[in-house]
This record gives C-alpha cells, sequence and structure tokens, in this order.
C-alpha cells in the first residue's frame, strides 16, 4: 500500500457517492474518510486490544441526503452490509438477535440463538432517535467490543449450530466460526432534529460516547440545490469500487504512516481535559473551569476513551491534508465533530444553547502548546 493508492482509494468512493449526492461535498468528504480511521479496542474473544473501525452519526432535517449519503458510501464497499429503519416498536432481539425454538433433521427441538441484523460488516440505523433507549443501548456491546454475548450457547447461524461465548463483529469472510481473521464492523446512524412531539427518544448517553464523529448535513447552496432538480440521477447505480481487504489496507497504512507531533499530542489531551466539569481536574484558565463548571453536567464531558477517537480522527485529517505528520491545527479542524454530541449541558443552559456552541467557547479558550516535534 501507498499514500497514492491510499488516495485513490478514497476518491473512487467519493466520486462514486456523489453520483447520488450534490451541494454537500466537503461533508460528504469527512463521510467517506471515517472509514479510514482505526480505534484502539479490548477482544474478548483474543483478550487482545484490536484495531476496529470509527462510527458515525450523520445529524441534519429532512431530505438533506443523509440516508443517500451513507447508503451510497456502504454500497461502494464490497462487504455484508444490513440497514433497519428506526420505529417505535423495534425490540432488542431486533438488532442483535435472540432465542427461537428451532426442530432439527433428528426431529428434537431445541433452543438456540439465533443471530440478528447486527451481525455484519456495515450495520446502518436510520432515523435511530425513534428507537427506545433500551433496543439502542444493546447496540453499546457490540459498538464497543466488535463482539455479541448470545442469550444462548447454541447459535444457529446459516445451516449448522454451533456453541460459543462470544460472537464476533464481523469477520470479512462471513463465518462467525473465523474468530482469528481480519474483521470490520462499523455502525453509521441518521438522525433527524425533531423534538419530543414527533415520537422520539433520547439517545443513550453510553451510545453517544462511542460515536466517533458526528456530522451535521447542511442545506446545499442554492446552486448545488437546483442541480438536485436538474441533473438526471434516475438509472444511476453505485458499484462496488473496493473492498473491505483494501480498506483496512488503506486504513492501517494510515495509522502506520502518521505521527503525532508533541504539541499536537498534548494539545489534543487539553481539550478533552477542559471538558471535565469536576472541579478537580485543571483547565487552562480558571474563567475556563468556572464556564464548564455551569455549563456541563457533573461526568458528562469528554472522557478519557474520547483520546483515542479524537487521535484517530486528526491522524486521518491530516494524511488526507497531505501532510506527514499530525499538528495541533489537525487536531482542532475534527475535535468539534468527535468532541462536542459527547457533552451534555445542564438543564438551565441546555434549552438555551446547544452543546457546539458550548464546545466552540472551550475550544476557544484552550490553549495551543509550543511546537515540540
Amino acid at each position: 500500500m501507498t499514500r497514492e493508492r491510499v488516495f485513490g482509494v478514497r476518491d473512487r468512493i467519493l466520486t462514486n457517492c456523489m453520483l447520488w449526492i450534490f451541494g454537500i461535498e466537503q461533508t460528504l468528504r469527512l463521510i467517506v474518510e471515517s472509514q479510514f480511521m482505526l480505534i484502539p479496542y479490548t477482544d474478548k474473544i483474543t483478550d487482545m486490544k484490536l484495531l476496529g473501525q470509527a462510527h458515525l452519526l450523520l445529524i441534519g432535517g429532512t431530505g438533506r441526503g443523509k440516508t443517500d449519503s451513507l447508503t451510497a458510501l456502504s454500497k461502494s464497499i464490497r462487504a455484508k452490509h444490513n440497514r433497519i429503519q428506526g420505529t417505535e416498536d423495534l425490540r432488542v432481539t431486533d438488532i442483535t438477535g435472540g432465542p427461537e425454538l428451532l426442530e432439527g433433521i433428528d426431529g428434537k427441538k431445541n433452543i438456540v440463538f439465533v443471530p440478528g441484523e447486527i451481525f455484519c460488516n456495515i450495520f446502518f440505523v436510520d432515523e435511530n432517535s425513534r428507537i427506545p433507549p433500551k433496543t439502542m443501548g444493546a447496540m453499546v456491546e457490540g459498538m464497543e467490543e466488535r463482539s455479541i454475548t448470545p442469550s444462548n450457547k447454541r447459535v444457529y447461524y446459516g445451516s449448522t449450530v454451533k456453541y460459543s461465548k462470544v460472537l464476533p463483529l464481523f469477520p470479512i469472510s462471513g463465518d462467525l466460526n473465523d474468530e482469528t481473521g481480519p474483521r470490520w464492523f462499523s455502525c453509521m446512524f441518521t438522525q433527524n432534529p425533531f423534538g419530543d412531539e414527533e415520537g422520539t427518544f433520547p439517545t443513550p448517553q453510553a451510545l453517544w460516547d462511542r460515536i466517533t464523529l458526528c456530522l451535521e448535513i447542511p442545506r446545499p447552496p442554492l446552486e448545488a440545490e437546483m442541480m438536485i432538480r436538474a441533473r438526471n440521477v434516475v438509472n444511476k447505480k453505485i458499484e462496488p469500487v473496493t473492498d473491505l481487504i483494501e480498506m483496512l489496507a488503506g486504513s492501517q497504512f494510515i495509522y502506520d504512516d502518521m505521527k503525532f507531533s508533541g504539541s499536537a499530542d498534548e494539545y489534543l489531551t487539553r481539550i478533552l481535559r477542559n471538558t471535565d466539569p469536576d472541579p478537580k481536574v485543571e483547565k487552562d484558565t480558571p474563567s475556563l473551569a468556572e464556564f464548564v463548571k455551569t455549563h456541563v453536567e457533573k461526568e458528562k464531558g469528554g472522557s478519557p476513551r474520547v483520546n483515542f477517537h479524537l487521535e484517530a480522527a486528526a491522524r486521518t485529517h491530516a494524511f488526507f491534508a497531505g501532510d506527514e505528520i499530525v499538528k495541533p491545527e489537525h487536531v482542532k479542524a475534527v475535535a468539534p465533530s468527535v468532541v462536542a454530541h459527547r457533552l451534555k449541558l445542564v438543564p438551565k443552559i441546555r434549552h438555551k444553547k446547544d452543546a457546539r456552541d458550548v464546545f466552540a467557547e472551550i475550544l476557544e479558550d484552550t490553549k495551543v502548546p509550543r511546537w515540540k516535534t
């Protein structure tokens, strides 16, 4: 793998997605580049630290291309991808799977675990805010540990029954018996900014904390919106332009090739500590400490886990920006999309300000360290 080839893979996917999407090219580029991010996680099957894919959430009003963007992205990559539509009656078993009574060829009936829709490489959840919190919360284990603990050790998959305490998400081979081969598992969500009157539910905080990037989809400018009507998208089909093996190789190349400067490393950690309302956590200035304390709920700032997500986003952004080392400006560029959605504001502030506005003030008051390699 080379730099040129990684850029080529990114560009092929981006060009493919633009067959359907107009006017949000900059955001679409970030959506595509998110698939090259690698984040460490603890694998329960091998008891090792491995690298896994980022999870992505798109927020924006209806008709702005959220669903089409993620559909085009997933179809551009040759993989097993499943999609579910958010509804109020969606159950935990609809996502993770659950026990069923099946009759074997010998005529005996046994209760077995039948894997659900989450067992795939790319899992697309459309309008996640319409799904009850308990059902959404069931995804947390899979998003964090890239595995699911079945409710029954007897697992029915395909036409065979296997015995397992943990099921991997998700082997590129497509075989749940493949516990050591390469894996790919990324979750993609869309969310409309509707109020409670629209029949939506609050997203669990634990799930927010596992979403690497939260991107807002803007309304296209006038010229682009006119093109949406004028340009003919009928009969334009999205075909795969790469596969998971090539995507993994490109992601690993970025992870190995891009190094963090000392100043970027310090700046990244300063940003996250400055979002913590705990007065025992030192902030850059006393006024910033007071601001965070009065705006962010206790223990609802950016946790130490976010270091991994912000590092992965900054590394990938720096790479595709053409740089050879991650600098503070790369961290600053991606920080709002990685950190802001994790902040939970105190009730009296929540109705006046958005978390992105609060984070923007925190970021503005965070000191940029002097340059050091």
